[in-house]
């Protein structure tokens, strides 16, 4: 979605929450070695603050995470399809 909108994704905070994107035309022009793709540089979120239907903390981990969401729908941007985010992210 970011590259349709013109943005470049350039990293993350050190600790994986805050992804950081900046305008095509500048990533390339003045910072061309810290333009990576979303899959090169994406870690998991060290935060463990899932939280259950009844509103507590689960403290699951990174797959736990995963598990517990692949099967919500979410709308692929690319075609405005209502999908499954396991279909969408292919796991």
């Amino acid at each position: 979605m970011a590259k349709s909108k013109g943005y470049e994704f350039i990293g993350t905070n050190k600790n994986s929450v805050n992804a950081f994107f900046v305008k095509s035309e500048y990533a390339n022009k003045y910072i061309p070695e810290l333009v990576t793709t979303l899959d090169e540089d994406m870690e998991m979120s060290k935060f463990r603050e899932s939280r259950d239907e009844n509103g507590n903390l689960t403290f699951l981990r990174d797959g736990e995470r995963i598990n517990l969401i692949k099967s919500m729908p979410v709308i692929n941007l690319d075609n405005g399809e209502l999908v499954s985010l396991s279909k969408l992210l292919k796991i």
